[in-house]
């Protein structure tokens, strides 16, 4: 779909949070050095790939089950639930960056009337520090976190929850996200889809071929602006 075209037609935008609006890449090396300097006795402890690929569209509860039953990890479901959430704080507070261009395309699609929501496997409390942090959270005009509906983005319930609370038709509604998982299911129930390529993800070509519009490497959100 050609970029004019797509941005006429939004009238909802759906945005990911980690690797689309925000620059997470750190993020993920920082969690495994930390799990493995507290279970493993190892500051450079590296996962097996299919458990950082998991957790990478998953909600946060259900990653920590995931990443504490796979390894064997000597603690409860709770513990690492808070071990994790410390990191990802201190991380969103301290280091987390907006990407480039966010603020002005946000800007632009609310200058158009278009509805803007984040839809996040992150906690909702995390994706408001990250709003309030970048001084965002005034366009955005509501958050929809996988946690609260109870799926991660292997399904479409999040999106679904996103458009419902818009009011808009799923014909104007369009996802942007950096997984290739994610946007996948996006597409496969009917939403637009914009791309966003990101170092730190996977499957960049599966990524492509789910896109309606692809940010590639080297483009900025700037590119999604429509002079």
């Amino acid at each position: 779909m050609k970029l004019e075209a797509l941005n006429e037609k939004i009238k909802i935008a759906i945005f990911d949070m980690d690797g689309t609006l925000v620059d997470s890449l750190p993020f993920f090396k920082i969690l495994w050095k930390r799990v493995g300097e507290r279970f493993f006795g190892d500051p450079d402890y590296s996962p097996p790939v299919y458990i950082d690929k998991k957790i990478r569209t998953t909600h946060v509860v259900e990653s920590c089950r995931f990443i504490r039953s796979e390894l064997s990890l000597d603690c409860t479901d709770e513990y690492f639930l808070q071990f994790l959430s410390e990191i990802m704080v201190k991380f969103y507070e301290e280091k987390a960056k907006l990407k480039t261009g966010v603020l002005e395309y946000i800007k632009y699609l609310k200058m158009r009337g278009v509805k803007l929501c984040v839809a996040s496997a992150s906690a909702t409390e995390h994706i408001m520090i990250n709003l309030n942090k970048y001084g965002i959270s005034e366009y955005f005009d509501f958050v929809v976190s996988c946690v609260d509906v109870g799926y991660s983005k292997d399904r479409p319930d999040v999106y679904f929850a996103a458009l419902e609370k818009s009011g808009e038709e799923l014909s104007g509604a369009c996802v942007f996200e950096d997984s290739y998982l994610a946007l996948e299911t996006a597409k496969k129930a009917g939403f637009m889809t914009v791309g966003i390529y990101d170092e730190g993800n996977y499957e960049h070509n599966r990524l492509r071929a789910a896109s309606d519009f692809y940010i590639e490497d080297g483009m900025t959100f700037l590119n999604m602006i429509c002079k």
